[in-house]
């Protein structure tokens, strides 16, 4: 096996074992905060490195995905309402996350930027990252994406956010 096989695969047994013991029980909210939340566990100069290959890439976002499914089977069934999501961004993977909402509140307005600064436009319904990447998505949960657009004096940026997870509205 080549050094830079061995270090991706070293990579991504090192995410998943992270993401496996930080998702082995059901979270708890942040202080001050109505949700909990879970950057990928690698490092920007490896996930989106230009010789990182799509399938590693790939790799990494279905672990994202498979550990919310597992959240998702160990939320308390005490009537608080929570959703788990898993939250994918383009083209810099480093800052995709899993969350985890509790209530409504955060969850009803996290998908609202529509500011002079920052604009999320829903994509098309025919796009599909789960399509695009060869993600599985478990039935029952839900994709969705948006085109991000930040315009400030010193910084400019597009990308896209796709979100994974129980995002069905109230």
């Amino acid at each position: 096996m080549s050094t830079k096989r061995r270090s991706n695969h070293q990579n991504v047994q090192s995410m998943r074992k992270h993401l496996t013991q930080q998702t082995t029980v059901f979270p708890q909210p942040h202080a001050d905060s109505d949700y909990w939340h879970l950057h990928l566990p690698v490092t920007r100069d490896w996930i989106d490195a230009p010789d990182t290959s799509l399938a590693i890439r790939t790799r990494c976002v279905q672990t994202l995905v498979n550990r919310a499914q597992h959240l998702i089977t160990l939320a308390p069934p005490d009537g608080q309402r929570t959703r788990v999501v898993v939250a994918i961004t383009l083209p810099k993977l480093f800052d995709s996350q899993l969350i985890v909402f509790f209530g409504t509140a955060s969850f009803s307005t996290f998908f609202t930027r529509e500011t002079d600064f920052q604009r999320w436009t829903p994509l098309p319904s025919t796009r599909s990252f789960s399509r695009e990447w060869d993600v599985h998505v478990p039935t029952g949960l839900i994709e969705q994406g948006y085109s991000e657009e930040i315009n400030d004096e010193v910084y400019q940026h597009r990308g896209e956010h796709w979100f994974i997870g129980q995002l069905q509205r109230p």
